[in-house]
């Protein structure tokens, strides 16, 4: 055989023999159900974070050796990746975090060092913050739940918003993160609005050394002009200008302290200048700084705390309305809470400025009369919108004005509908009521008439519980789809449900449910799985449409996991 033949022989044997290797290793990975984890550039998504953490729980159990080893090390480092994503995941997408849940079952067969990267279903009491952000663009609410043990960031699946004070929660604890599913928080003890504050501090400062004004007695009388939240008998004390050398973007939170580094870095300086927190009803921080932090002004509700850009004054006036309860006005230039320099007869009520003889309620056709705002008599009259909303009326000097605003003591904003003058006439064709103004003097008086109740149509609203279940292929899970009706004063409606699974997947479900206005429905969905299910995430989405008007219809999505335990 020639020299050069053999050499090319012992290569092809070489080729053959590290290709047996590789076959021999797979179908050993294969048979096992544990592939090892090997860190890629592009990290792994929750869902296979957490199939591929299953898999090395069950070769840690089935496995000796070195393997038994090599799976312990992987289900550690893939517990500390999954919790890091999860985190994450549960500040942008809390429904998507619940899906991904592990059940009991599948934490059994984890190595036990790894349960502290791992979630829990707790039930939790302590007192609620909330983070108000202000932004050109809209606001936002951030909740944090503080114990004698820990401070939590708080993620609420429903859409609502939510006072601080001391509430007790059920959910999935994950770290320092809490996911609360619709339905699982109740209130201890609520935080109740106060009046306007009688001593208030002003903390002025500059962040990294941007040009701050000369007089801090003539920036602060600029911004309080005109603002009917700080009366000329409140104290104002004012600490600053001081210059803070952070120039990052401050870590926005509600801690015990303070919400945001920022505000504690001028808190300290304050404080060794005199500044003691608790002589104040609230504390207003001005901040000079750059503004590509992504918020205009901060308030911490429960600690009438306020930090706000130094620009303009009426960010200043909606925080410390903000800070003790008062909810925005929108579209409102009036209302100092939608950037006017007055407050309207709503907040007047919840700041016990109007008490509750000065407010009337109109829920038949007549004609009444009605007071200027901070007059004698019936100040403010409300006209029933839904069960939980109204039209409220108030006499300000351009005339009638009427804005739409929920029950007190909520955290909705109201939205103002206009201003009427005399001879001038509000219709709501929907409700089928007419308001007229029909003279103007010391007081107005208005004619109001009702048409018969006609009905209002909402999208139902549709939640699936538990969103996800776990289980192997060919099982059957039962999940419950609970519908609201939110038409208003309609004939009964029928609801049909579609449930609309992943290929050759079957399920158990009513078609439809005729429900009243106004009324609740659970209805049983069960989901079975195929027999030759893979290991995976199965999304499916159920759709509720109602079958009188079908442009009112909802959706919600639920997942199903093959977990191979």
């Amino acid at each position: 055989m020639k020299k050069e033949d053999a050499i090319i022989l012992l290569i092809v044997c070489l080729l053959i023999a590290v290709l047996l290797i590789f076959v021999v290793v797979l179908l050993r990975a294969r048979s096992t159900g544990f592939v090892s984890y090997d860190p890629s550039p592009t990290p792994m998504s929750e869902e296979n974070l957490t199939l591929s953490l299953i898999q090395a729980g069950k070769a840690y159990n089935e496995e000796n050796g070195n393997l038994r080893q090599e799976a312990f090390t992987n289900a550690l480092e893939l517990s500390e990746k999954r919790k890091s994503a999860l985190i994450l995941l549960a500040s942008k997408d809390p429904g998507r975090f619940l899906e991904l849940v592990l059940p009991e079952e599948a934490k059994d067969i984890l190595p036990v060092i790894t349960r502290s990267s791992l979630e829990q279903e707790v039930d939790i009491e302590g007192d609620l913050s909330v983070l108000h952000a202000d932004r050109d663009d809209g606001s936002e609410n951030s909740y944090f739940l503080h114990t004698p043990e820990e401070d939590l960031s708080v993620y609420f699946i429903d859409e609502k918003s939510y006072f601080p004070g001391l509430v007790k929660l059920h959910g999935i604890k994950l770290g320092n993160t809490i996911v609360v599913p619709p339905g699982n928080s109740n209130v201890i003890s609520a935080f109740t609005k106060k009046g306007i504050p009688h001593n208030v501090a002003f903390i002025l400062f500059s962040v990294g050394g941007l040009t701050r004004p000369a007089s801090s007695e003539e920036t602060v009388k600029s911004l309080l002009k005109d603002n009917p939240l700080i009366e000329n008998n409140t104290k104002k004390e004012i600490y600053g200008w001081y210059t803070i050398t952070r120039e990052s973007c401050p870590v926005l939170s509600c801690s015990p302290d303070l919400s945001s580094s920022w505000m504690n870095g001028a808190k300290k300086i304050a404080t060794d200048n005199g500044f003691i927190e608790s002589q104040y009803d609230s504390v207003v921080y001005l901040a000079l700084a750059n503004d590509s932090c992504g918020f205009t002004a901060l308030t911490c509700l429960n600690q009438r705390s306020v930090l706000s850009s130094y620009s303009t004054k009426n960010w200043v006036s909606q925080e410390l309305g903000n800070s003790i309860g008062l909810s925005h006005a929108r579209n409102d230039i009036y209302d100092v809470m939608g950037g006017g320099n007055n407050l309207s007869g709503f907040h007047m009520h919840e700041l016990g400025m109007i008490g509750d003889r000065e407010v009337g309620e109109i829920t038949s056709t007549g004609i009444y009369s009605l007071s200027p705002l901070g007059g004698k008599g019936v100040q403010v009259l409300r006209i029933p919108y839904d069960d939980s909303h109204y039209y409220y009326l108030e006499y300000r000097q351009s005339g009638l004005t009427i804005y739409k605003a929920p029950d007190y003591l909520s955290s909705e904003e109201s939205e103002f509908v206009g201003n009427f003058g005399n001879g001038e006439n509000f219709f709501d064709p929907i409700r089928d009521v007419r308001v007229s103004l029909t003279s103007v003097s010391d007081s107005i008086t208005l004619s109001v008439l009702f048409g018969p109740a006609r009905c209002t149509r909402e999208n139902p609203s549709v939640v699936l519980s538990p969103s996800s279940h776990w289980g192997n292929s060919s099982n059957m899970s039962t999940y419950t789809l609970n519908i609201l009706n939110r038409d208003y004063k309609c004939p009964d409606s029928t609801f049909n449900i579609g449930v609309f699974l992943p290929s050759d997947w079957r399920h158990i479900s009513q078609t439809s449910v005729n429900m009243a206005s106004g009324a609740n429905a659970s209805i049983p969905v069960t989901v079975i799985s195929p027999k030759d299910s893979g290991t995976g995430f199965y999304p499916f989405n159920v759709d509720v449409i109602n079958s009188n008007v079908p442009e009112f219809h909802s959706n919600t999505r639920g997942s199903y996991a093959v977990s191979g335990i």
